[in-house]
């Protein structure tokens, strides 16, 4: 029994030792496998927190206007055959397809293209004929004076051997020899002639009949490009505001037929009173280059956006009653589609507000946007800090203000020229370990 006691126990502490053991190893397995799985440093770019003075910020009202509007007008005078557009209708221009927008009665030009074509390929034929007979005929001139020339030699010898026997010729005979010898001259010298005309005058009758043909087809393209008129296009994509004819309405030339416009981009015109104009143009010859072009933040109380504008033109001409300068700003406007239909979101006429920077302020700091980390209305930046030899990525809470191009200001526990997470931050986490790719650094185009 003792016995049998005893062996029950070892069996137990063996079974014991067994389950330990499987323990030991599946912790020093889990272990090995979490070592093999840590990861290395995160691969980043970089680039640099910069000091920028601010400038005043002022608003400016003023109306949106397409960037451009046409009034197309007939060519030509003739009925309206047919209107193809209606307002509202979007139309494509350029040199692929453009939109016909009216077409005229083109009958009779039809009819002058087809009489020019045939009156170019008589006087083609005409050239081609000429070409072939000129050689043809100083040949035969030329055989025809051999001819004479050898009956000339005839008549001669008969004449000077009538001459020779006196009078045992009779009187009739000296006169025929005589008449023979003349008239084979006339002819001769004719003959002469005609090889001398036809020779001077071949090129002469070859540049006639050349300047005549380029005539005629000077003629058909001026008749194909006048048949081209009675086909309204569109010059430029757009959209059509306004229709002025219908079908059977006679026009004549400058009468206009259609309007269309462009929305995309559009201009926002502005007046920036004269104290503000100086510094204004100063900070708009100045982008370019380094700088980024001016620019401006628009706002229309209708629309809950705030949409970004270029500075692309001031106009040096003041109203001498107001004392303001034109200011042009481009605004992309880029169709949305609603369903199976796309509009603009900007349209001309519209009251729209610009708030631009004017002069110099006090500097702030600004970093890439492409530096932010936003989650949930917060934004963070990641700074680049040597912790223990080790490159780690810094999270840091910031808030913004105002962009400008791909800059954009920040505050918050960040200095000049730190270095800043700008690629690779989206999975980033406070403290871990980085690795800069020197190689591919961002470009330094600061603001």
């Amino acid at each position: 029994m003792a016995r049998s006691t005893c062996i029950s126990n070892i069996r137990l502490l063996i079974s014991f030792l067994l389950v330990v053991q499987f323990f030991v190893v599946s912790s020093a397995t889990q272990a090995q496998g979490k070592q093999k799985r840590k990861p290395g440093p995160a691969l980043v770019k970089v680039d640099q927190v910069t000091l920028k003075p601010r400038a005043t910020r002022q608003s400016f009202v003023g109306s949106l206007e397409p960037v451009r509007r046409a009034v197309i007008g007939s060519a030509v005078e003739e009925r309206v055959e047919e209107v193809m557009v209606r307002e509202g209708d979007l139309v494509v221009g350029g040199d692929a397809r453009p939109t016909v927008l009216v077409q005229l009665h083109r009958q009779a030009i039809e009819i002058e293209l087809e009489a020019a074509q045939i009156e170019l390929d008589l006087r083609s034929a005409a050239m081609a004929e000429l070409k072939a007979t000129i050689p043809t005929q100083i040949e035969a001139a030329e055989a025809e004076l051999a001819r004479l020339e050898a009956q000339l030699e005839y008549t001669k010898q008969v004449y000077q051997r009538v001459q020779g026997l006196g009078s045992s010729m009779s009187e009739q005979e000296v006169e025929e020899s005589v008449s023979l010898f003349n008239a084979a001259t006339q002819s001769y010298n004719a003959a002469k002639a005609e090889l001398a005309r036809l020779t001077a005058t071949r090129e002469v009758r070859l540049l006639i009949a050349t300047r005549n043909l380029e005539r005629q087809k000077a003629e058909l393209k001026r008749t194909e490009d006048l048949l081209s008129r009675y086909t309204v296009l569109a010059p430029f994509e757009g959209y059509v505001t306004r229709k002025m004819v219908e079908r059977g309405n006679w026009v004549t030339k400058g009468t206009p037929l259609v309007e269309i416009i462009q929305l995309d981009p559009i201009e926002l015109r502005i007046e920036v009173p004269q104290e503000y104009s100086v510094s204004l143009q100063q900070s708009f010859d100045s982008a370019g280059g380094d700088e980024p072009p001016l620019q401006a933040e628009i706002r229309i109380d209708s629309l809950q956006e705030t949409l970004q504008g270029t500075v692309t033109r001031i106009i040096p001409d003041a109203d001498p009653v107001t004392r303001t300068v034109p200011v042009i700003i481009r605004i992309p406007n880029a169709p949305r589609r609603t369903g199976p239909n796309q509009s603009h979101l900007l349209k001309p006429g519209m009251l729209a507000r610009a708030e631009l920077d004017i002069g110099k302020g006090q500097p702030v700091l600004m970093a890439p946007k492409d530096a932010l980390v936003l989650n949930q209305g917060s934004a963070s930046i990641y700074l680049v800090k040597q912790i223990d030899g080790v490159k780690k990525a810094k999270q840091i809470a910031v808030k913004t203000g105002r962009s400008n191009g791909n800059w954009i200001e920040i505050t918050g526990d960040v200095n000049e020229n730190d270095e800043i997470v700008v690629q690779g931050n989206e999975r980033l986490r406070d403290g871990q370990a980085i690795k800069v790719l020197e190689n591919m650094s961002v470009p330094n185009n600061r603001p």
